[in-house]
């Protein structure tokens, strides 16, 4: 059976990834996902092309396991996308929590609870009259 990206001969389907497209850091964990279900094997061709072939193991269902593997493979691609467009703000909040100085307002940092000294609860009528 021959597709596009996958094909078959005795047992084993051979997946060829683009590396320019997804990293090995990606395969490699998409490929872990695979270990219960199959025996998976990764290796980079005379091209550069990764190489993933997978061999169902025995009592296993094996059906459809190149197609999921590359879908799987587009899932982790893309956290890895929003975990690094998230990181700056990850930063920030770690930073934050584990400071001992204000990082943002200090104004907001030693107001209690229930205070609003920004008026955020006071409607625009209110803030016009007090003016």
């Amino acid at each position: 059976m021959e597709r596009d990206f996958v094909s078959e001969d005795s047992g084993v389907s051979l997946v060829k990834v683009d590396p320019q497209i997804y990293s090995l850091d990606s395969v490699l964990k998409t490929a872990y996902w695979y270990t219960e279900r199959c025996y998976v094997h990764l290796q980079f061709d005379a091209d550069g092309t990764i190489e993933a072939r997978f061999k169902q193991r025995s009592g296993q269902p094996g059906a459809k396991l190149p197609e999921q593997f590359m879908n799987d493979l587009l899932d982790q691609k893309l956290r890895e996308q929003v975990e690094k467009a998230s990181e700056p703000f990850k930063n920030l909040i770690l930073a934050h929590a584990l400071s001992k100085t204000s990082l943002v307002n200090a104004a907001m940092e030693i107001a209690e609870p229930f205070d609003d000294p920004k008026k955020i609860q006071v409607s625009d009528d209110a803030k016009t009259s007090q003016v």
